[in-house]
């Protein structure tokens, strides 16, 4: 609630996800819920990659606990949305995937196919014909019936949310999901593609290649939505090219991938990425990073994942203003960390504008804004940073 309340006053929507296999592989212990494991075609746990247990979908318990936490998050919660990224059934051919299971074998029967015979005839060949493909077609009915009774749930509870996919791997059929069967059952589609955070630019074809592909799978109705990969080794100018291929793309709308470990200056690339490509209503953000100014005293030391400067004791930056005259709010990006009270001070010419302490203590990189500074192209903005203790 607190969350959502911060996000509320910053008139920000709010969703929460359903993650990969529902329950964590602790909580899957062979011993306690053999039944609701998915089995692979000899009857052995099927498992997720070599390791953890994948629970069956197909099993009423497993249906039932599912629907009582979407029921749960839109009858209880102020949301906007609810996104799932869920492990279907565990990826693979008969030889490999699953699931065969007790649950499978009813749920099947009650779609009018015999999962014994087909198990029978695929333990003798798994790519025996018509078999394989009748099983295969069984797990797409069981994922699309799946996500129809969430949606049914999530409506019933409360029609204003919106169910999303978070669409996590471009091989889903592998584990019976069909995002074309399951479109018109979804509010919005989102594609985790983090090509970004690779360092690679060429990476970024494949982006482009997954948004078309599942433009037509889906239809034109349908908000689909791109994501950036802004850790690792993203870098300012990658991420405002992926932000183009995004928009180039017709995506209605970018989000960041994994953003708490993203520095701020390739969060502001993701804006000026934005307004580049020429979204509306997107302004670019002015500014400088430190490593770019005239500096006295300070040299290059990346910490927490931002490129940035330190000094010993006293350094300068100063950067000449040359935008239009006006008035602006400016922001300094700093590290404030632990055992220090190093002290900071924002100069305008020779006119201080601002100073403080870092005094938090906070070992992450805190924002200052200075509002309503009067400047004029020309003007020089200085900054003295004082080092003490661990703030340097």
């Amino acid at each position: 609630a607190v969350v959502i309340d911060a996000a509320r006053k910053r008139k920000i929507k709010v969703g929460v996800e359903i993650s990969n296999t529902v329950f964590s592989d602790q909580q899957l212990k062979l011993d306690e819920y053999a039944d609701v494991i998915q089995r692979d075609l000899h009857g052995k746990p099927a498992t997720k990659w070599g390791a953890g247990y994948v629970p069956c979908l197909n099993h009423p318990d497993v249906v039932a606990y599912l629907l009582a936490i979407y029921t749960d998050l839109a009858t209880n919660y102020d949301l906007d949305y609810i996104q799932t990224c869920m492990l279907n059934f565990v990826f693979g051919d008969a030889a490999e995937g699953g699931c065969f299971c007790d649950a499978c074998v009813t749920a099947a029967g009650q779609m009018g196919v015999d999962l014994n015979a087909i198990r029978n005839a695929l333990r003798e060949n798994p790519q025996a014909q018509p078999y394989r493909d009748q099983w295969q077609a069984f797990r797409r009915k069981s994922v699309t019936a799946l996500y129809g009774k969430i949606t049914g749930a999530i409506r019933k509870a409360n029609p204003k949310i919106e169910f999303r996919l978070n669409h996590w791997t471009r091989s889903a059929e592998a584990g019976g999901m069909y995002i074309e069967d399951i479109a018109p059952l979804l509010g919005s589609i989102r594609l985790m593609s983090y090509e970004e955070q690779d360092g690679d630019p060429k990476a970024l074809a494949g982006k482009r290649d997954w948004i078309a592909e599942v433009r037509r799978k889906v239809g034109d109705k349908l908000p689909v939505l791109a994501a950036i990969g802004v850790r690792n080794k993203a870098y300012p100018e990658l991420i405002r090219q992926g932000v183009k291929v995004a928009v180039d793309s017709g995506v209605q709308g970018v989000t960041l991938g994994h953003y708490d470990g993203a520095a701020h200056s390739i969060l502001r690339a993701v804006r000026n990425g934005l307004a580049q490509a020429g979204v509306p209503g997107i302004r670019p953000i002015l500014g400088v990073e430190a490593e770019q100014m005239a500096s006295q005293n300070y040299y290059s030391n990346p910490w927490l994942y931002e490129t940035c400067v330190n000094t010993d004791g006293v350094g300068v930056l100063s950067h000449r203003f040359a935008e239009r005259d006006g008035r602006y709010d400016i922001k300094v990006s700093y590290a404030d960390e632990k055992a220090g009270r190093g002290l900071v001070t924002l100069f305008v010419n020779e006119d201080k504008a601002d100073s403080w302490r870092l005094d938090q203590d906070i070992d992450c990189w805190p924002t200052r804004t200075i509002p309503n500074v009067a400047l004029k192209s020309g003007d020089q903005v200085r900054i003295e940073g004082r080092a003490d203790g661990n703030d340097w």
